[in-house]
This record gives C-alpha cells, sequence and structure tokens, in this order.
C-alpha cells in the first residue's frame, strides 16, 4: 500500500503511515511521495520501503535524467536506515 502526501514532492505524515501500518499488519507500506536523502532514514523508521522519482534527478526536477550522484547519496541513507543491509 502507498501512503502519499497532500501532492506531489509532499511528504506523508509519519503519524498517518504509523496509523495505517497498525491498521493492515503484514501488508507493506511505502511512503509514496516526497522521499530524498535527507528525510528517508525518518520515513523508513515507519514505512517499508519508498516510491522514488524526482529526488533522483538532476536538480530534483522531472523533466531531467537521472543523477547517479543522488542516487548513491540517496542509496547511502536509504542502507544506514536499513543497517546497511
Amino acid at each position: 500500500m502507498c501512503i502519499s502526501g497532500i501532492y506531489a514532492g509532499q511528504g506523508a505524515d509519519n503519524a498517518l503511515i504509523k496509523e495505517v501500518k497498525e491498521a493492515v499488519p503484514g501488508v507493506p507500506i511505502f511512503h509514496n511521495t516526497g522521499c530524498n536523502e535527507k528525510n528517508i532514514v525518518e520515513k523508513l523508521l515507519y514505512a517499508d520501503g519508498a516510491c522514488v522519482g524526482t529526488a533522483f534527478k538532476k536538480d530534483g526536477k522531472f523533466e531531467n535524467f537521472i543523477d547517479s550522484a543522488r542516487v548513491k547519496a540517496f542509496m547511502t541513507a536509504a542502507r544506514q536506515a536499513r543497517g546497511n543491509r
């Protein structure tokens, strides 16, 4: 199940993610909008995973190509959140 913010790029409320996760045990919960290198550690405290798009793009803009440095930075943070798994 994907939990989104109120608009594209806006992160979902952590309390809402936690509430939904508790209401449907066993169902994977994904944070759907607004994940980035700066907040992924926090978001993965509540969600099982994340859907990521523009956070990987050059300058964070939809129309740009993927920026490998942004992907690497994000994944470093995500691995930190998951204990380097």
